[in-house]
């Protein structure tokens, strides 16, 4: 969240892109998601703020008034964990067919931005690659002092699963 907040006043003082061009959305249908990402973000945003329940509908209608009125394209959508519903046929999939961020010279001509943010992107940025030029991976490495489960299994505090049904289990535990 701290790095897409960076990124929001990166691209407003580097792009002159209106706060009201600017959307995050996820493909999670998570209330505490839409909140916590509310609470942490400027104060101009939080209207355009959406996950899985109000996608297809309201973020589809808002983009597309968007670009029919004045303010006409310079606009940057910031997506969330973007491995999450984003099959053929899932939200996200048919929410991008609707707004059209499927054809890349409908992106291009509109000036839309699409930043994805994952900490497990799989084949998403097998897709995205394909758009050459037009796009780029930024891996972002931890800060000083990040404690992760790498750091666990290290520091031997992450422990294998063992089934707690099982007597012997237990007994080896205690």
């Amino acid at each position: 969240t701290g790095c897409m907040t960076a990124l929001i006043q990166y691209y407003i003082l580097s792009f002159n892109i209106p706060i009201d061009n600017i959307y995050i959305i996820s493909g999670l249908s998570d209330k505490e998601w839409k909140k916590d990402t509310k609470n942490r973000m400027p104060d101009g945003i939080n209207s355009r703020v959406f996950h899985r329940a109000n996608l297809k509908q309201t973020f589809v209608r808002d983009i597309k008034t968007k670009l029919d009125g004045k303010n006409k394209g310079n606009i940057l959508v910031i997506m969330d964990e973007i491995q999450i519903a984003c099959e053929d046929k899932q939200t996200i999939h048919s929410t991008f067919e609707k707004c059209g961020f499927y054809n890349l010279n409908f992106l291009l001509e509109n000036d839309i931005k699409l930043i994805q943010f994952s900490a497990t992107p799989d084949g998403n940025m097998n897709d995205i690659l394909d758009w050459k030029h037009h796009s780029a991976k930024v891996q972002l490495e931890p800060g000083e002092g990040y404690y992760g489960p790498k750091q666990g299994i290290e520091q031997n505090r992450v422990k294998q699963f063992k089934d707690l049904t099982n007597i012997d289990n237990v007994e080896e535990i205690k």
